[in-house]
């Protein structure tokens, strides 16, 4: 697991700051629309994730229980995703 980063009150943890192995795996089975931007020091970072979502998908990831999420979908890849959580 990676530390997480703060900025105005959002914990995020930035995607390229993981390693390869979760950068990609987190590529392959997160919610694009999970993938946010912050500002910050008048740069946008653009692969940054709250860290609570990070944590989940870590600790579900840790388990072997990650869901390969179709990214091109919307309405099947929030889906699928949300009931993964439950």
């Amino acid at each position: 697991m990676i530390e997480r980063e703060f900025y105005k009150g959002i914990e995020f943890v930035r995607i390229s700051n993981l390693t390869k192995e979760q950068s990609e795996r987190i590529h392959a089975s997160f919610p694009k629309e999970k993938i946010i931007k912050i500002l910050r020091d008048e740069v946008i970072l653009k692969d940054c994730i709250q860290y609570h979502d990070y944590h989940e998908w870590f600790r579900k990831s840790d388990q072997g229980a990650l869901p390969v999420v179709d990214n091109k979908a919307e309405d099947v890849h929030a889906n699928s995703f949300d009931m993964a959580l439950k």
